[in-house]
């Protein structure tokens, strides 16, 4: 199966975009996951939101209106809330599962939908990296900012589940003499100061933090990952059924794994790792 994206641009303009991320899927997964939740396995979004609130706390000034785009859970908008800097917050989510309960506004994803220059902040969490057309949604959330206004940003970046890519490779390519993708492509640091800067945002600044949660297989982070609603959602993932050769025995892909992970001992009781690289613009990013 093969589609194309098409997204209007600052200016109101059809774009066309190669997809990467089947992003209908993405949203099942998150409906999925939102259905049948699981304890503490929004850890990472509670992070990010933590340090969202952090940087804010940083910045010397106080916002009448601010977003929350596309950041899935009520973590984020809580953050703003309870900072004593924003005084309105609008949470902006693709599906209204998301939303349950909450007030907030439904749009399609990648979509800001705002009016030119009314908002004094914009945050957008832990979705980017599912988006088809980052500089594209950057120029949208630059359209709707005030002269003064600012954008914190994170998402998953280079480096976020290698050890989880490498495994799958290696053993696919063992199993099958041939791989699929099934990871996600993630940017980079100097990516996402880039991409912050050709949206026409001053004093840009990306930054890295690395998360490394262990396991005690591949599977319990597989697990994890369901729990998320971050399976994988690429476009070009294969849709060729697992064989039976494949499915029976988890060892191939296990004992690829294994190798990035020490021996189990008291002081490592879950050896096998996974890490989860976020990039975030420190300091403000604000419109020229």
């Amino acid at each position: 199966m093969s589609f194309e994206v098409r997204l209007k641009d600052d200016e109101g303009q059809d774009r066309k975009v190669q997809p990467i991320v089947d992003t209908s899927l993405w949203l099942a997964h998150k409906r999925r996951a939102l259905a049948r939740a699981v304890p503490d396995a929004d850890f990472l979004m509670l992070r990010a939101a933590e340090d969202l609130a952090d940087r804010l706390s940083a910045v010397e000034r106080h916002f009448s209106k601010a977003a929350a785009l596309f950041c899935q859970t009520g973590a984020v908008t809580e953050a703003l809330a309870t900072s004593g800097k924003v005084a309105e917050v609008i949470r902006v989510e693709a599906d209204t599962a998301l939303l349950g309960a909450h007030t907030g506004i439904t749009t399609p994803f990648e979509t800001v939908p705002f009016e030119p220059e009314s908002l004094d902040l914009a945050v957008s969490v832990l979705s980017m990296q599912a988006m088809n057309d980052i500089p594209g949604f950057l120029a949208q959330v630059r359209r709707a900012l005030k002269p003064d206004g600012l954008f914190l940003g994170a998402l998953a970046g280079a480096g976020t589940l290698a050890e989880l890519r490498e495994s799958l490779l290696a053993a696919e390519t063992e199993l099958a003499g041939g791989a699929s993708p099934r990871v996600l492509p993630f940017a980079d640091v100097r990516d996402a100061g880039a991409l912050l800067q050709r949206a026409g945002l001053a004093l840009p600044v990306a930054d890295v933090e690395d998360m490394t949660v262990r396991y005690d297989t591949l599977f319990d982070l597989a697990a994890d990952l369901r729990a998320m609603g971050e399976t994988s959602a690429l476009a070009d993932r294969s849709r060729r059924p697992a064989s039976r050769r494949q499915v029976p025995s988890r060892r191939p892909v296990q004992r690829w794994f294994s190798p990035r992970c020490p021996a189990v001992t008291a002081e490592v009781p879950r050896p096998c790792k996974a890490t989860h690289r976020i990039r975030a613009n420190r300091l403000p990013s604000i419109i020229s």
